[in-house]
């Protein structure tokens, strides 16, 4: 493939008839991700031919979106869990595994936490 996308069919049913390998050179030159099956690679192929590469990232982009979500709400999780916890009062650090150093929490730093927003 030469980065050419008038090269390329316009027909999908003419794309889907392309070896996988080609699919996958045509979107990893224009810097679409080449994974997936080959219906797949064919109908992203097809669009970035169309000119509707905006298309192709809709589904990544909720995908992402869905990702930092759900992280964001683990690490307030596991806040939350750790300021309930009466067992942690000290913080723990280690430069190697041999090593490891106890640090008591100054005692500007308090160990209640408020969530009420």
């Amino acid at each position: 493939y030469h980065g050419k996308l008038a090269s390329v069919p316009s027909m999908l049913s003419s794309i889907a008839k392309l070896q996988v390998s080609k699919l996958r050179a045509i979107l990893f030159h224009h810097g679409i991700s080449p994974l997936g099956c080959k219906e797949e690679l064919a109908l992203r192929v097809y669009h970035l031919r169309q000119g509707k590469s905006c298309q192709i990232y809709c589904h990544q982009e909720r995908k992402i979106q869905e990702f930092a979500k759900l992280s964001t709400q683990l690490a307030l999780s596991e806040l939350k869990l750790d300021c309930l916890s009466s067992t942690r009062f000290s913080r723990k650090y280690s430069t190697c595994k041999q090593y490891s150093n106890t640090l008591p929490v100054p005692e500007h730093v308090s160990l209640e936490c408020d969530w009420t927003d």
